[in-house]
């Protein structure tokens, strides 16, 4: 269950990314709407599969390098949220999704131990 929602997080991320990218060069609300929509469902899945090896492995999972890589992305995207939140950059997305991208990309390639 838990790479479920690890992969469909990293889905997410990646239509964010592609988004973002897009946003840089012509940004628009609409643009906007979507890329916070993308990123809001993406972080929603990313903290169900964080709550799942929680419960799977019974620590916080950041005991190896797969848990800490995504642990850091998840902590990424929420201080996103909270400057987007409290000083409406939107191009901030532009350079914040694809670091996050990337990170959960690499994450995806490290073994999973529980």
């Amino acid at each position: 269950m838990e790479i479920i929602l690890f992969e469909l997080a990293l889905t997410f991320y990646f239509a964010a990314t592609i988004v973002c990218v897009t946003e840089l060069f012509k940004g628009t609300k609409t643009t906007s709407k979507i890329m916070i929509s993308l990123v809001a469902i993406g972080f929603a899945l990313h903290t169900g599969n964080i709550v799942a090896r929680y419960v799977l492995s019974g620590h916080i999972p950041i005991a190896n390098l797969h848990e800490a890589s995504s642990f850091f992305s998840w902590c990424i995207v929420l201080l996103f949220f909270y400057l987007e939140y409290r000083y409406k950059l939107g191009l901030l997305g532009s350079f914040i999704m694809p670091v996050v991208f990337i990170l959960m990309l690499s994450s995806s390639m490290l073994p999973r131990r529980s």
